[in-house]
């Protein structure tokens, strides 16, 4: 591939949670003169070695990303890293078990979510000048000025279900994608989210395991007594990437208005429904931002439950009657049921209200000067992708041009000859240079 000057580089995990707020900083970027190569997460990481210099944006900067944090910054890669598992987390313990003091070595900058954030990270590290408060991009799509951008979806949504109510779980360990629950274990004890050697640690790790599975058992109830009972009201459940999705529709099967679908992001499916709810998901929290009334099941109190963001600004249910009664009445009343305002919530979400995220993260990526030498862009070989992977991260090169065009027109972007700029270099991996 030929030299660019400028590249960035935007690795994505989960394309349903990630894809779009990388893309509006891509279109951005792409706007500014950037090249970037946007896509597979794991496949990035296996072309380390054959990448030009240029700006890596990390999604995260726990113990399992700084392996290949490390090879980028040996490789003159600059490296920036905004940790998305903790943008709905209001708990400094939480956000410290994500964030190992090698990542104030490794990172050129860490972008916090809020103040909330930055303050960890401020009494942690005396390089106060790599710490930029940002927002998260995510945040910005959930605002009114993109609403454009899910408007085809949420249409067909609503053509497809009608009024009906969200059900967002949450269950990665009751209901994992791995069957192996010991190497479900191992992927939390390489994040750091496990010390094996801890016994405060590991008797945190089993009662969430208890609480998942209390929070499991009142969803089910909840799911089944909707359907029941509630009349013109269908009901979609929308398993989380961790999840086993074929046995979430096994589970539900034979209930005629109850429809189990994992398809695209979540935020369509959020604005067109009527009512969310999920167990202490950070999609509640975004249903706030989003304006949306949203309920929390709570079977009860534990370490988790109450460094979830979403717990402070949604209604709380502590059983699968409780929310039903909730609900029932809210169809009913149209019953107010957030206390968003009583949070100040752009202590934790720096974008929350009318800042840009993305324009923040923009003019950083702008400023940064990095030795570019010259050796070119050169990919290998792709590696053969786990199905899991594909699983989590599939997009199609329509699905980016599509997206960059919307972005670009929401927000009056400069970019021209996309098709011809943008090239497929390996399975959900893109690089589109800069015209």
């Amino acid at each position: 591939m030929n030299h660019v000057s400028k590249i960035a580089y935007l690795p994505i995990e989960f394309s349903a949670r990630e894809f779009h707020s990388k893309i509006a900083l891509a279109s951005h970027l792409i706007a500014n003169g950037f090249a970037v190569l946007i896509g597979q997460q794991w496949e990035i990481y296996n072309q380390l070695n054959n990448l030009q210099p240029g700006i890596f944006l990390f999604k995260s900067h726990n113990k399992i990303h700084q392996n290949a944090m490390l090879i980028a910054k040996n490789n003159g890669h600059k490296i920036i890293s905004l940790e998305e598992e903790v943008m709905a987390l209001s708990d400094f313990n939480a956000i410290e078990k994500m964030s190992s003091e090698h990542i104030y070595d490794i990172c050129d900058y860490i972008l916090c979510n809020g103040q909330f954030e930055y303050t960890l990270h401020k009494s942690r590290n005396k390089d106060k000048a790599k710490l930029k408060i940002t927002g998260n991009p995510r945040i910005d799509l959930l605002k009114d000025h993109y609403r454009p951008l899910y408007k085809e979806k949420i249409n067909k949504i609503i053509e497809a279900y009608g009024n009906f109510i969200l059900i967002n779980t949450n269950f990665a360990f009751c209901n994992s994608i791995w069957d192996d629950k010991d190497q479900l274990k191992n992927i939390y004890i390489k994040a750091g989210g496990l010390n094996k050697n801890d016994s405060k640690s590991i008797k945190d790790y089993d009662d969430y395991l208890d609480w998942e599975n209390a929070s499991f058992k009142e969803i089910d109830n909840l799911v089944k007594v909707l359907s029941e009972k509630i009349e013109g009201i269908n009901i979609v459940v929308r398993p989380h990437p961790g999840e086993n999705f074929q046995k979430t529709k096994e589970q539900y099967k034979g209930l005629h208005n109850v429809s189990v679908v994992r398809e695209g992001s979540h935020v369509p499916w959020t604005l067109a429904s009527s009512f969310l709810v999920h167990t202490s998901c950070t999609t509640g929290l975004e249903a706030a931002v989003a304006s949306k009334k949203a309920i929390s099941i709570v079977p009860y109190k534990i370490w988790y439950s109450e460094q979830i963001l979403s717990n402070k600004v949604n209604y709380i249910a502590n059983n699968y009657k409780d929310a039903f009664g909730f609900i029932s009445q809210f169809y009913e009343s149209e019953k107010k049921i957030s206390n968003f305002e009583d949070v100040n919530l752009e202590f934790y979400l720096h974008n929350a209200y009318s800042k840009n995220s993305i324009k923040e993260i923009l003019c950083i990526f702008k400023d940064i000067k990095y030795t570019n030498d010259e050796i070119g862009f050169y990919f290998n070989r792709p590696a053969e992708m786990q199905k899991i992977s594909k699983d989590k991260c599939s997009i199609s090169i329509n699905e980016v041009i599509s997206s960059i065009n919307n972005i670009s027109f929401i927000d009056n972007l400069n970019i021209t000859g996309l098709e011809k700029s943008i090239s497929q270099v390996a399975e959900s991996l893109f690089y589109i240079a800069a015209q």
